[in-house]
């Protein structure tokens, strides 16, 4: 069994909504950064994140498109290649620049770090299906 927090996190350019993800129990826990894929945060990811905070992690899942909109990303069902489809693909990537990825990866991080239920020392970033970085305060690709 898990517990799903809802959680604002302050950027340097602006704040972002997500969830926060534990077990029962007592911590503190391993925290996980866990970024979605385009399709942002939806049923599916939030399963996984509290699929592995059953399995003893606290994970924090942001909203990395908080500069667009908030979930649901798409409000249409996704054609590949329809002119809708590629407007909101554009209108979701285009601030996410690199220098803007990086800044917010460290407010996230900083977020997490900061949480009573997160042991302090290892993190690990989890993007779409498989661990991006795994670190102690620094971001890896």
């Amino acid at each position: 069994m898990t517990i799903e927090t809802t959680v604002r996190i302050t950027t340097r350019d602006g704040d972002s909504e997500g969830f926060l993800y534990r077990p029962e129990g007592e911590g503190p826990w391993p925290g996980v950064l866990h970024l979605t894929d385009i399709g942002g945060i939806r049923p599916a990811h939030r399963e996984m994140a509290g699929k592995l905070a059953g399995e003893g992690f606290a994970v924090l899942m942001p909203n990395v498109f908080y500069r667009s909109r908030k979930p649901p990303m798409f409000d249409f069902p996704i054609q590949m290649g329809e002119e809708k489809t590629r407007k909101r693909f554009a209108e979701l990537s285009g601030p996410l620049t690199p220098e803007a990825m990086e800044r917010d990866a460290e407010s996230y991080l900083d977020f997490l770090a900061t949480q009573a239920d997160v042991a302090a020392g290892l993190l690990a970033a989890v993007r779409n299906r498989g661990i991006l970085a795994v670190s102690k305060g620094v971001v890896a690709g």
